[in-house]
């Protein structure tokens, strides 16, 4: 299915159920592609290209995995096997290589959460609002999604306007996921003890929304992004 430079090939036949979708955008080469970008649906055979965005921008942890095949093969299993997110490879579609990925998770009450990974070389060039757009515009067609969301660190700026392009809007904050692993106690004295990493940036987020500036040490802006954007 085309529409203007965009290219679809997901059966819109497929119903609102989740996994029985996901099966089906894995059977498939490309899910969608425009003239800069192709969504490729996230296989094991794609485990290798995966793990390189991993080291390159999350250094720290990733590098923990590849040190011990143990928990590597249980990542590995759980992204292809266990997962229920959409995982997407987002390639250029002139040059044929590797940006970097998107992914959608379940829908909630018909909102569904983008997120979205750009290889360091291959930032600021538009790959991440091409291929946002693109999967937005493929999910779209399901008959269950109302809508969108995005969680963001109140620091990043370049996801921030990410998300204001595609017509989102700062609705909430959420606490981050590792912040829920540390514990309220921990989570709380880490604020305290990294004040200084608190920016004019993320002062006036915490600003905004009348919280104290180190809550978003811990927590992320909840993004609002419809389904018409």
């Amino acid at each position: 299915m085309e529409h203007g430079s965009a290219r679809f090939y997901v059966s819109e036949a497929w119903g609102k159920d989740w996994p029985s979708d996901y099966r089906g955008y894995r059977l498939l080469e490309i899910v969608a592609e425009d003239d800069r970008v192709k969504l490729v649906p996230y296989s094991d055979a794609h485990f290798d290209l995966h793990f390189k965005i991993r080291l390159e921008l999350y250094p720290v942890m990733t590098k923990i995995l590849a040190a011990h095949e143990g928990m590597k093969a249980d990542y590995r299993r759980m992204i292809s096997e266990e997962s229920p997110d959409l995982k997407i490879l987002v390639f250029d579609n002139v040059e044929n290589r590797l940006v970097g990925e998107v992914v959608a998770q379940p829908p909630a009450d018909g909102v569904i959460e983008l997120g979205w990974d750009i290889l360091p070389d291959c930032q600021r060039r538009g790959y991440a609002t091409g291929a946002a757009r693109l999967l937005m515009e493929m999910l779209m067609k399901r008959s269950d999604c109302t809508g969108f969301r995005a969680v963001v660190e109140a620091g990043n700026t370049a996801s921030k306007a990410l998300c204001r392009k595609l017509g989102g809007v700062p609705r909430a904050v959420e606490e981050l996921i590792v912040a829920r692993a540390f514990g309220e106690d921990s989570a709380r004295r880490f604020e305290v003890e990294h004040r200084g990493l608190i920016t004019d940036e993320v002062a006036e987020e915490a600003r905004i929304f009348g919280i104290e500036p180190e809550k978003l040490l811990t927590h992320a802006l909840v993004f609002s992004i419809p389904a018409s954007s």
